[in-house]
């Protein structure tokens, strides 16, 4: 009876994987369904025990034992990657996804209608997400949130892949299934291809493209035999019709993308801001090979910590130059890959892919009711293509429905043998499941206090801020889903609060958790500042500009810590850097220049040089005039001042040019020693 019911316990998790939404935590989406994820399939390795499975001499062996070597690689990365409590995150929802790729393997194989069974789930789930999505177009529901189209999949971007991936399953249904189930199916496309072209993401429409080529292409050579046959066989008008229909949709395509690009996508080829461009992925992806170069090509720099080395390698990058953003992913998840988990765990990756592709032709290539695998490639390579340009692989629906055409692919009814798995096997792998629950639960928690916490910091109620991260079981969640530490908000806190020694100490915990997060250095550095201990607020602001060169507010702080400490020419080198001519440029940049006359004024002890400084100070035009002087003289702020006065002393014909050449060397002889 359990046997028989599972299937439809599978089917309603899949129905309400998406609506597992909090907004009680910084991101609605992932927290609570790693939680849900980790309850469901211990409570399904309880119903479904391990032992039922083994993989000899079937596709399953070579797919599992992929899978078990890049978790194998995955699980060992987190002992060097920089956050090891933020690795175990991604280490155990690699882990889930195993073994629910496991559970689904063991369903399908009792019975092959189980397939269309959780094809009808996850049918009713997409329908219903389309209808909400729809009306999220013109009116605000609770999943919806203002300038996206709808919280349940977290990004309007991956909400279009949804129902990209969604198209195979709806295709089959709409082939195989009753009238009651087609119509669902239609209405279900239908709705799925509205928003598809309203929401126009192009990676989305890449990956349709290029799948729908790839499977018309298998099903050219499984029915022409050979690429020969295809150009010479007598049913070429079937070939002519298949082709037409492949240029019909791309044409489609390119007719109305001009019309979609000019609503919703603004560019301007004037601006060096590149941000949210492909110009500006293209630099993700560049920086990241240099960080696979740079750091470890072998083994990576660790399971989730991409976004904590990153930001050593995106200097050149508009918005990270400006301290505007820190990028959480390369945008592309075989990069990621890569730079995590280096050339090993890239490749088992990868080969993951492959063998699935492998066994999906050997499928269709040896049945004839083939359509279900044709779909199932479809699903599979539209994934890779959307994976190469964005990252689904981060969102855990995206991946069940991957892991579930996985399990189609390499499902076969002569896996079930009497050997079963030893014992400390199977309890092994239900106390990593039972830990993944406590561990999940843990940072659900953690997220629900570090969100209060910040929504306190944003009111400046620094008790509540501390209160609430006291809260927070730091040895399981230190790091929020935008890569800030938790110990950061806990330092800003005891800082305002005057509490030097806890600021400090938070601070310390925090560049531990992420060493390259500029505006925490910023933070560090400016903890330092208000300690008047200069010269390490000054290491510190450097460090932050490496990482973000034109964050304005931070060269500003170096500027000022210069000045404190007297180094007039490097506060002014400082100030240059700065972009913006706002109130701060200009405050900064009037007292470097007082301090500058003050300076010359106790060096130079010329009475006409003096006199002149001390009237030019007092001018109202003064400052601007000097500000455009030195833009254009091109020399430092002490030499440009004195060139500026003597300039001026002939202008006002009190010397004449030869005595003004005089003065000028007499004046910067007498200040360089």
């Amino acid at each position: 009876m359990l046997k028989r019911n599972i299937v439809h316990i599978i089917g309603l998790f899949f129905l309400s994987l998406p609506f597992q939404v909090s907004f009680i935590t910084f991101d609605p989406n992932l927290s609570p369904r790693f939680f849900f994820l980790s309850v469901f399939l211990f409570f399904l390795s309880l119903c479904i025990p391990l032992d039922k499975l083994s993989f000899k001499k079937s596709f399953n062996y070579q797919v599992c034992i992929l899978f078990f070597c890049f978790l194998l690689t995955s699980f060992i990365s987190i002992f060097y990657s920089i956050n090891s409590v933020d690795s175990f995150y991604y280490f155990f929802k690699d882990f889930l996804f195993f073994i629910l790729f496991l559970k689904i393997v063991f369903i399908i194989n009792l019975e092959r209608k189980n397939i269309l069974i959780l094809f009808r789930y996850l049918l009713v789930q997409n329908f219903l997400i389309g209808i909400i999505t729809l009306i999220s177009f013109f009116i605000k529901t609770p999943f919806t949130i203002e300038n996206e189209f709808s919280l349940i999949l977290g990004h309007e971007n991956l909400l279009s892949a949804f129902f990209m991936l969604h198209l195979p399953i709806s295709l089959f249904v709409l082939i195989k299934d009753n009238i009651f189930w087609k119509l669902i199916a239609f209405f279900s496309l239908l709705t799925s291809f509205i928003i598809i072209y309203f929401i126009f993401t192009r990676s989305v429409f890449l990956s349709l493209i290029i799948s729908l080529f790839f499977v018309l292409i298998t099903c050219f050579i499984k029915r022409f035999k050979s690429v020969k046959n295809f150009f010479f066989s007598n049913n070429i008008s079937y070939a002519i019709k298949s082709i037409g229909f492949f240029l019909l949709v791309i044409s489609s395509v390119f007719i109305f993308h001009n019309n979609v690009e000019k609503k919703y996508i603004k560019t301007d080829i004037n601006t060096i801001d590149k941000s949210g461009s492909f110009y500006e992925r293209f630099e993700l992806w560049h920086n990241s090979i240099d960080l696979i170069k740079n750091e470890s090509f072998i083994s990576g720099v660790g399971i989730g910590s991409w976004k904590l080395v990153f930001p050593k390698y995106s200097k050149n990058t508009w918005r990270v130059m400006k301290g505007d953003v820190q990028f959480q992913r390369p945008h592309n998840d075989f990069i990621l890959m890569f730079c995590e988990l280096g050339i090993v765990g890239f490749l088992f990756y990868s080969l993951l892919f492959s063998f699935i592709i492998k066994n999906i032709l050997i499928k269709i290539y040896s049945s004839r009711d083939n359509i279900l695998y044709y779909l199932i490639l479809f699903g599979v390579f539209s994934y890779i293509i959307f994976a190469l340009n964005s990252f689904p692989r981060e969102r855990f629906f995206h991946n069940v429905i991957l892991v579930l055409f996985f399990a189609i692919s390499t499902s076969n009814k002569n896996i079930f043998l009497n050997k079963n798995l030893k014992n400390y096997r199977k309890w092994l792998i239900l106390l990593i499941m039972f830990f993944s629950i406590f561990y999940s639960f843990t940072r659900f928690k953690g997220e629900i206090y570090a969100k209060n916490a910040f929504y306190s910091m944003k009111n400046n109620n620094w008790i509540q801020v501390i209160e609430n991260v006291n809260k927070i079981n730091l040895n399981f969640y230190n790091i929020n889903p935008v890569s800030a530490p938790i110990h950061w908000m806990n330092g800003v806190a005891h800082l305002n609060l005057n509490n030097w020694d806890e600021a400090i100490q938070s601070f310390i915990l925090a560049e531990k958790n992420h060493p390259n997060n500029s505006k925490l250095l910023n933070d560090i550095a400016s903890f330092y500042y208000l300690k008047e201990d200069y010269y390490q607020a000054i290491f510190y602001y450097e460090k932050s500009l490496n990482l973000a060169p034109l964050d304005n507010q931070t060269i500003l702080n170096l500027t000022s810590c210069y000045h404190n400490i007297g180094n007039l020419k490097e506060a002014f080198v400082s100030l240059k850097n700065y972009i913006e001519i706002d109130n701060n440029y200009i405050y900064y940049y009037n007292s470097i220049i007082r301090s500058v006359a003050d300076y010359i004024n106790l060096k130079i002890k010329i009475p006409i040089f003096r006199e002149k400084v001390n009237s030019l100070i007092k001018e109202e035009s003064f400052f601007q005039r000097f500000r455009a002087y030195n833009d254009i003289s091109k020399k430092d702020i002490i030499e440009s001042f004195v060139f500026f006065v003597t300039h001026d002393l002939r202008n006002d014909e009190i010397i004449n040019s030869i005595e003004e050449k005089n003065l000028t060397k007499k004046v910067l002889y007498e200040l360089e020693n």
